[in-house]
């Protein structure tokens, strides 16, 4: 069977020919057929993709909430934002909790920690404030933020007195106390309850010797359509060791 070739005049181009074509001369075909209308924001010219905007500001509204919004700040005006608002932030009562940052929609509604340009690297915002306040960041393991907010966390708070440099476990125990924490039955994961773990733990029954090590984690697995090495590392505490350990501090409290 011949090569199929590009049908236009002068390439010849073998390969994969879709119409009688070349890729390269299909592209082509293709860009200049599809003629889209441009994008309904004045002054923009691109091709519309989607909801009527060109990609860019499609991708705008997606992430921010607004085509017009603007995904890169110009260089410099976070930091000498951040510089004069410093003043304002010192004179902030304790319990207020500061989240205005001009340059990101998704950072006011508390869903993204913003960045910017300090000290020559970019770092976040909170670590800047730090800085900033004569608090330089410390070696680990000491090195991450922690928000003491007096109503919860919030990621994006940039009150001074809120922040303070901290541990991974100390920033897991502040989920903790304000709530946030998905860990047990709040993961979204998880197919289990605190209760259905103690009970298991209270049934659990470890095998008697090496040919019966799994003793009736079986039984257990089927009841609560789990793995069996998921009953068996219940019943060890490999998992919800963390349940163990909030039981036993209630008791001595």
């Amino acid at each position: 069977m011949p090569e199929r070739t590009c049908l236009v005049e002068g390439c010849g181009t073998g390969g994969k020919i879709v119409r009688g074509m070349c890729q390269r001369h299909y592209k082509a075909y293709w860009e200049t057929r599809q003629v889209r209308p441009p994008c309904v924001i004045d002054g923009c010219g691109e091709q519309r993709r989607k909801r009527d905007w060109c990609e860019p500001h499609y991708r705008a509204w997606l992430k921010y909430g607004d085509p017009l919004a603007r995904y890169k700040a110009p260089l410099g005006d976070p930091a000498r934002w951040l510089t004069a608002m410093l003043v304002v932030y010192a004179l902030a009562p304790f319990d207020v909790c500061i989240t205005d940052w001009p340059f990101s929609r998704a950072t006011l509604k508390g869903l993204l920690y913003p960045r910017l340009q300090w000290n020559d690297r970019v770092q976040l915002a909170h670590h800047a404030v730090l800085e900033a306040t004569g608090r330089p960041r410390p070696p680990a393991p000491s090195n991450q933020t922690r928000h003491l907010c007096p109503g919860g966390s919030r990621a994006g708070c940039l009150t001074p007195c809120h922040l303070t440099w901290g541990t991974q476990a100390e920033n897991e125990a502040d989920k903790l106390r304000h709530g946030l924490s998905n860990r047990g039955a709040r993961h979204g994961m998880s197919k289990l309850t605190e209760d259905q773990v103690r009970d298991i733990r209270r049934r659990y029954i470890k095998g008697s010797d090496r040919w019966n090590n799994r003793g009736n984690c079986r039984d257990l697995a089927a009841e609560f359509r789990v793995g069996a090495k998921y009953i068996r590392d219940i019943g060890r505490g490999q998992r919800w060791a963390w349940l163990d350990a909030d039981e036993a501090s209630a008791e001595s409290v």
